[in-house]
């Protein structure tokens, strides 16, 4: 398999609390990221801690690679600061795993957003995230370095449907929860 980490800071615009539902939603995702193909919660083991199946496709040079993750989902939130992490598990049973179809192993990953500042001194939320994993299979090094530069940039993506949402006269966070 293929290694690849990558972590950083981001500063979004946007409550904590309402990143932090945002970014744990597995529905939300597929505003921000068109490679995502299926995503669904296989299990509640309780409140903070869930097990997703999640499938994506990369289409390049006409022809689409698809690749797949099984990951156990937990987070935590005290005051303002939220913390989120991810790793692969096995194979759930009702995962729809296809023969032959590359699986994206997940290391120790995740993110810490907390009250922050913009340089202006506005309110915002400071991101810090770290992602490690491995791709396991026989895919060709230029989707690998496609998906590799996707995965880099959501965090932008993110950053940019948010704050357009929240900038809307219709925004309400009354909704949020986890």
């Amino acid at each position: 398999g293929i290694n690849a980490e990558y972590g950083g800071l981001i500063k979004i615009k946007s409550p904590p609390a309402y990143l932090a539902s945002y970014l744990l939603n597995p529905e939300t995702r597929f505003y921000y990221d068109n490679s995502l193909k299926e995503s669904r919660l296989l299990q509640t083991v309780n409140e903070n801690v869930k097990l997703y199946y999640t499938a994506f496709q990369t289409k390049k040079c006409l022809v689409n690679y698809n690749v797949d993750i099984c990951n156990l989902t937990v987070h935590r939130s005290e005051g303002d600061t939220h913390i989120a992490g991810w790793c692969s598990v096995p194979p759930h049973k009702n995962t729809t795993v296809e023969t032959g179809v590359p699986t994206i192993w997940l290391h120790y990953s995740g993110f810490v957003i907390k009250p922050g500042f913009m340089p202006d001194h506005s309110p915002c939320s400071d991101v810090h995230y770290i992602f490690q994993f491995d791709y396991q299979g026989d895919l060709p090094s230029f989707v690998v370095n496609f998906a590799l530069d996707r995965q880099m940039t959501q965090l932008a993506g993110i950053k940019m449907v948010l704050e357009k949402c929240l900038l809307s006269p219709n925004f309400s966070d009354s909704g949020i929860s986890f």
